[in-house]
């Protein structure tokens, strides 16, 4: 079975979108301060991981993604993979560890495991990769 046009579009933009929030919500730490400002290194683990793998591979699989090609879901789904780790990061921090954290930051890893899991629902289901 081939995936319709409409979800690859789908799917395409969410990466498209998540990787550009990762890159600019990265640079500003996430409302807190500018990312290269901060001086608690523990603030600033999350921000970079987003700037420097998240965001990259979210933007080169979203382009993979709508060009059909097999390089594009594999990022895809290693992208999904960082969205899963990061989450749970997220989670942790917020109800664990740091308390000083605002709860708005418990929305985006929502987004990014809803994503995660239902592209690689999508894949498995639609997208030989061999």
């Amino acid at each position: 079975m081939k995936p319709s046009t409409l979800s690859t579009l789908i799917f395409a933009w969410l990466f498209l979108s998540t990787g550009v929030f990762a890159i600019v919500g990265a640079l500003f730490s996430w409302d807190s301060r500018w990312l290269f400002e901060q001086e608690d290194v523990r603030k600033v683990l999350i921000p970079m991981a987003d700037l420097l793998m998240a965001g990259p591979f979210s933007l080169i699989a979203a382009f993979g993604i709508r060009a059909g090609k097999k390089w594009g879901h594999v990022f895809g789904l290693a992208t999904a993979g960082m969205y899963l780790y990061g989450s749970v990061q997220v989670y942790v921090l917020l109800f664990w560890q740091d308390t000083t954290l605002p709860l708005y930051l418990a929305i985006p890893p929502i987004f990014g495991v809803s994503i995660a899991i239902g592209y690689m629902f999508w894949v498995f289901r639609y997208i030989q990769l061999n």
